[in-house]
């Protein structure tokens, strides 16, 4: 490139603070690329789990009807694994997994909720023994998440009448009050170590979300802004500010 330059032609002296600037700016650029990229990896995937270790994320797809894994370390993606059949198709997912929890919620074919569990000692996904049968609305989605070092997690669900129903770590059900729209997504999540379901509201079409207080769940309006057009998928996470 050089040879090609008059040696009469002035270049524009760089300053090291506009040089440093201009770095400053390609890395925020590039650390913003990144967020959103992991942002759509997140939403266009039916779940998505960091794994305990720090060994990347595992993320789940029931694009074909198939429940299947990818493990993606860094920016390489690891082997597909197939996990179950009969799935409701591009239906989401829910994946536990800690150093205590390896747990995949799912919905089938036929609407029903599923569950599988890793097996350390064989190395395979089992199906769970004695899950009740529990049966979701046909455009019912579902969400889970579980508390930090502990075993105790939470499923959530809107079952055929619309009832936003939780399932304990006892496989116990809870009916919730709130009335989801019929094919509203779900967010579970746990903010200042409290458990947060999030979903859109029958009535308002606003986001809402239920928070557990001593043992009873209140609702409150996350926004006031209605949603009528239908999403698929949301997430929620807590900003630093």
């Amino acid at each position: 490139f050089s040879e090609h330059i008059s040696s009469d032609v002035n270049l524009p002296e760089v300053s090291k603070l506009e040089y440093s600037s201009r770095r400053a700016l390609i890395s925020a650029s590039t650390l913003v690329m990144a967020h959103f990229q992991e942002l759509a990896r997140v939403l266009l995937s039916a779940s998505g789990a960091l794994d305990p270790n720090d060994k990347g994320t595992h993320f789940l797809y029931t694009n074909n009807g198939t429940l299947t894994s990818k493990h993606l370390i860094g920016d390489k993606w690891g082997d597909q694994e197939i996990l179950a059949k009969n799935v409701r198709k591009d239906s989401p997912a829910a994946f536990l997994l800690s150093d205590e929890i390896h747990l995949i919620a799912y919905i089938t074919s036929s609407s029903t909720l599923a569950a599988i569990q890793y097996d350390e000692e064989d190395e395979e996904w089992y199906e769970i023994e004695g899950l009740p049968s529990h049966r979701l609305h046909p455009e019912g989605k579902l969400a889970a998440c579980f508390l930090a070092e502990s075993e105790k997690f939470y499923v959530f669900f809107q079952d055929p009448s619309n009832r936003l129903l939780c399932l304990d770590s006892e496989w116990s059900s809870s009916t919730l009050p709130a009335v989801p729209r019929a094919n509203s997504p779900l967010c579970a999540t746990i903010l200042d170590d409290r458990v947060h379901i999030f979903y859109i509201a029958d009535g308002d079409h606003c986001i809402h979300y239920l928070l557990e207080e001593d043992g009873t769940w209140v609702d409150n309006v996350l926004a006031t802004c209605a949603l009528d057009e239908t999403l698929i998928r949301f997430t929620v996470g807590k900003s630093d500010e």
